[in-house]
């Protein structure tokens, strides 16, 4: 792939690192948004954050896991940016050619990860207490209403949005709405979330009435 530095990870050492969306809630439990960002950007442009991706395309072109170079962390990425909510990195590379109107190469880097050293030091610098390095294990149904109320459901926009990337990028082609909530498990449980299948159904069933309305019309 070109304008791609050497893949450095392995799908094990990855599976260690820690979910960017995770870091980002547990450092806005202390500092403001702004802060939280400005301080983890100049981490990762100064090298002393690294960070990785599950995946990633160039264009078209399709990669798998590779360590994200500290120079991608420049190209204006404020606090306003999705890439904090949504784990999902999109750059704008430039082409040959001059003006305004010439095109741009679209890399972009899916589930975005923090190596966990260097996240635990900067949580140390701020007097944070680092996110854990692993999932808990899931709640059970009985344990959840033990404790009263719902669970926080930050992540439903978002795990739309990452299932509308999966389905535009050809990688997920669902049958039955269980695709869709397996895909939907899959992905939260990477964010260290476990949610009950009834709640994710209730979730993703809206987009898969959609895909499945739309199937119907481009065969009937």
């Amino acid at each position: 792939m070109a304008d791609e530095p050497l893949q450095k990870l392995t799908a094990e050492e990855l599976a260690t690192w820690t979910p960017m969306v995770r870091a980002v809630r547990q450092i806005e439990t202390v500092l403001d948004p702004y802060t939280t960002i400005n301080a983890l950007l100049r981490r990762l442009i100064g090298g002393q954050l690294r960070s990785g991706a599950e995946s990633h395309t160039f264009d078209q072109e399709k990669g798998g896991i590779i360590e994200i170079e500290p120079a991608r962390w420049s190209i204006g990425h404020s606090f306003e940016n999705d890439v904090w909510r949504t784990g999902i990195l999109v750059i704008l590379l430039d082409t040959e050619g001059y003006g305004y109107r010439r095109p741009y190469h679209h890399l972009i880097y899916y589930d975005v990860r923090f190596e966990p050293s260097g996240l635990a030091k900067m949580m140390v610098a701020l007097d944070i207490a680092p996110p854990p390095t692993a999932p808990p294990a899931p709640p059970t149904e009985q344990a959840m209403g033990s404790k009263g109320g719902r669970r926080p459901t930050w992540w439903r926009e978002l795990i739309l949005i990452e299932l509308a990337g999966q389905l535009y990028e050809g990688d997920l082609k669902p049958k039955k709405l269980a695709d869709l909530e397996k895909a939907a498990s899959d992905w939260l449980a990477r964010q260290g979330e476990y949610p009950g299948e009834h709640t994710v159904r209730n979730v993703v069933r809206p987009l898969w009435e959609r895909i499945s309305k739309e199937g119907k019309d481009s065969t009937g």
